[in-house]
């Protein structure tokens, strides 16, 4: 997540870099499309993958030889060497109404041809993103509350499926010194978001003594790759709810957790305020 992070916090100055070069595709990013997805390869390379809430704004973007110009774009932008993969958003797909969509056809057009992008962009509304929590009616506002604190699309949408399914998920929930995306603390169940495809072979280090020191904390310990949960969050929450609860005492309902390894970090994903802990 540290890798999304950075991404995130650099996405609207290097969209609005990137508009300068490549108007249409800037203008895209800028107006339906978001980082998901940020992972560190072997060889160094970063796999940033971006979901946009408009087909029109995800097929012109997936093209091959668009995402390819795209990717050594932002190779310089970012200051790095990326691979870029271009997906749906988690929380679905807007529908425009015919003015929004023909205010859109126009613009990219207009981009397309090289006409200045202050004289060619609309405004539709686009701009904020589906949450899929919203698909969810009427919910509780200590729900709506947790849901906020998903740090990423992808840990909302896997967030929404489990409330669907009758579950109170808690968000960036700490045992120890780990910070986890989410958890079921009721049956001891934490999960993480790991990486975007899921991993072949042997799992790194750092997964194993995770989940090797959760177990020792008698808790039940899994991974989700985003690829997964966007393709299918009900077969995610279906496995997250079938796993053997852990072994040990519930934390106590109501108000924050706070007692042996049940406890919210002061600061930042890793629960600290300045040094020490783990992610």
């Amino acid at each position: 997540m540290t890798e999304l992070r950075r991404i995130v916090w650099d996405w609207e100055p290097v969209a609005a870099r990137l508009r300068a070069v490549e108007p249409l595709e800037g203008f895209l990013f800028q107006l339906a499309c978001r980082p998901i997805a940020a992972d560190r390869q072997a060889d160094g390379k970063l796999t940033l993958v971006i979901g946009c809430w408009l087909d029109r704004a995800r097929r012109l973007l997936a093209e091959e030889d668009r995402r390819l110009r795209l990717s050594h774009r932002l190779n310089a932008l970012f200051d790095d060497r990326l691979q870029l993969i271009v997906t749906r958003w988690p929380g679905g797909e807007l529908e425009a109404d015919d003015e929004d969509a023909a205010l859109l056809d126009q613009a990219l057009a207009d981009l397309g041809a090289g006409i200045p992008p202050d004289k060619a962009l609309p405004s539709p509304a686009y701009a904020n993103p589906p949450n899929p929590v919203g698909d969810l009616g009427p919910i509780d506002e200590a729900i709506l509350a947790e849901a906020r604190k998903c740090e990423g699309a992808l840990d909302r949408l896997l967030f929404a499926e489990l409330v669907k399914r009758g579950a109170r998920p808690v968000c960036q929930f700490t045992i120890l010194n780990y910070r986890l995306d989410l958890a079921l603390p009721d049956r001891r169940i934490a999960a993480d978001v790991d990486r975007w495809q899921p991993r072949t072979g042997r799992r790194p280090n750092e997964i194993r003594t995770r989940e090797a020191a959760l177990e020792d904390e008698g808790w039940t310990y899994l991974t989700f790759a985003g690829a997964q949960v966007l393709q299918d969050p009900a077969g995610c929450v279906k496995r997250l709810l079938s796993a053997r609860p852990g072994k040990g005492p519930a934390p106590p309902s109501g108000g924050p957790l706070s007692i042996g390894s049940f406890r919210r970090p002061p600061h930042g994903r890793d629960g600290r305020s300045r040094g020490g802990g783990r992610r």
